[in-house]
């Protein structure tokens, strides 16, 4: 007679080709980092999951990734949507289909943001008159015309935040710790 196991012990069974219970290994514990991403990425997901069914409307995407820390550039984050949605292409995410690529992002410290330093070094590099600003207009050339550009929106809600409204400059030193999101000691 075969020995009963109490609960909790072995692994699952599955049935063989030849319809015998096969004992499956128990699966691997998770290590305290991916842990700490699962949590992270669930209680991220949550707040967007307004109808508790385990999905996000596909046009949140980008804000959940972004309230996680991560920084991807616009082709990256259309590379990361199309991994997480489904083949019918419904605009929803499930949760079970986006844990896995953002656990790797977070494990893998994939799309980082820059650093204070980092930051700080290339509006330097901007401000060819080495005054320690930058106006508006200069700005707005950079941020709407170069590389993935801003809408209209966004450089307006970011110069809000940015701009010294008396002198309608932006001074980079101030605004460089409102941009990042880690701060490295040099």
């Amino acid at each position: 007679m075969a020995e009963e196991k109490p609960e909790g012990e072995g692994g699952d069974t599955a049935v063989a080709d030849g319809g015998e219970p096969e004992e499956l290994p128990p699966p691997e514990p998770i290590g305290p980092d991916t842990l700490a991403a699962h949590l992270k990425i669930a209680a991220a997901f949550r707040v967007f999951d307004h109808e508790n069914n385990n999905t996000i409307d596909a046009r949140e995407f980008g804000t959940v990734i972004r309230s996680l820390g991560l920084c991807p550039s616009e082709a990256d984050l259309n590379t990361l949507l199309l991994e997480c949605e489904d083949e019918d292409a419904s605009g929803f995410i499930k949760y079970e289909r986006l844990e896995p690529v953002l656990t790797r992002a977070l494990i893998e410290k994939q799309f980082t943001s820059a650093t204070e330093d980092e930051l700080l070094e290339a509006f330097k590099t901007l401000d060819t008159e080495g005054v320690g600003n930058l106006t508006e207009e200069q700005l707005q050339k950079l941020m709407c015309d170069e590389g993935e550009g801003l809408n209209p929106e966004e450089f307006e809600e970011m110069i809000a935040a940015a701009k010294d409204l008396e002198k309608g400059v932006i001074y980079y030193e101030d605004y460089v710790p409102q941009l990042a999101l880690e701060t490295r000691v040099s």
